[in-house]
């Protein structure tokens, strides 16, 4: 048994450790010294209450309801991305990194776009093209580079690498996972089924 406080978020890092996130923090399991180490707001996280994990680049982003935690797995260290950063959303549900470095958060308030070499945010909401800018549950980048945002709300949308909105699929409200294959498809997971969407002509 690892931790207390219920299981949101489960992920393996470069280095085979397991992180378990929950509603007290996070528990790093070592599988292969059989160890448990836990990080929470008194280690340097900005909140205990842990949305997702996930990983690029040997850094490993925590998103929580204060932000985003980002662990980096060679210097051991912790960041941190917040409002005081610039951000609009506080609760951060989901996050990628495109190819030009940006790193990209879904929140409670739309879409935040942090550049960390100009150290910049940039926010997209309604007034940019988004069809809601509530909860933006999941955020994936397909073979072109487009950005597809799964909006709790009111579908999914999906917007280029410059920034711009291209195109919308209206799906109705709740969770819409997404999942881009080696063919150009972008899947998307709903209460009602699964839709597949062609990603060079937007054709279910």
């Amino acid at each position: 048994h690892i931790g207390k406080g219920g299981v949101t978020t489960v992920y393996q890092d470069a280095n085979g450790m397991i992180w378990r996130g929950g509603l007290q923090g996070v528990d790093i399991f070592d599988l292969k010294n059989r160890t448990t180490r836990h990080i929470g707001r008194a280690q340097g996280l900005a909140h205990d209450s842990i949305q997702t994990i996930t990983g690029f680049n040997h850094k490993v982003f925590l998103c929580t309801n204060n932000g985003v935690n980002i662990v980096d797995l060679d210097s051991k260290t912790i960041s941190q991305l917040d409002r005081n950063h610039g951000l609009v959303s506080r609760t951060i549900v989901s996050v990628t990194i495109d190819k030009a470095g940006r790193i990209w958060l879904g929140g409670d308030s739309g879409v935040d776009v942090y550049d960390p070499a100009a150290k910049t945010v940039k926010h997209l909401g309604h007034e940019e093209g988004l069809s809601d800018e509530h909860f933006i549950d999941d955020i994936k980048i397909d073979t072109e580079g487009s950005i597809w945002l799964s909006n709790r709300e009111a579908g999914v949308d999906k917007i280029d690498a410059g920034l711009q909105y291209l195109w919308h699929l209206e799906l109705d409200g709740g969770l819409k996972a997404l999942m881009p294959d080696e063919k150009d498809n972008m899947w998307i997971g709903t209460s009602r089924g699964l839709q597949v969407v062609e990603s060079k002509n937007n054709r279910l």
